[in-house]
């Protein structure tokens, strides 16, 4: 994945996180809640997540047309629909 669509990716994962589950850190950093199996749930860093795991985190209609190559502002409008 390129830097452009890994940084689209983040946007999309951002946009569709409850605001009960983001938040920033005092240098601005974008944190998500993750739950790692061996550690348990923790703030990350959306830049520390790995592609998969990104994609792990979107809703499965907005993941399915990321991965099927749909047209960035189209994806950005269907994000929020069910």
């Amino acid at each position: 994945m390129n830097q452009r669509d890994r940084t689209r990716l983040e946007a999309l994962v951002w946009k569709n996180k409850h605001t009960d589950f983001k938040g920033k850190r005092a240098d601005g950093t974008k944190c998500v809640l993750h739950l790692y199996p061996e550690r348990g749930t923790c703030s990350v860093p959306l830049a520390s997540l790995t592609d998969a795991e990104l994609l792990a985190k979107l809703p499965t209609h907005v993941r399915d047309l990321f991965e099927a190559g749909v047209e960035w502002r189209r994806l950005i409008a269907l994000a929020g629909q069910p």
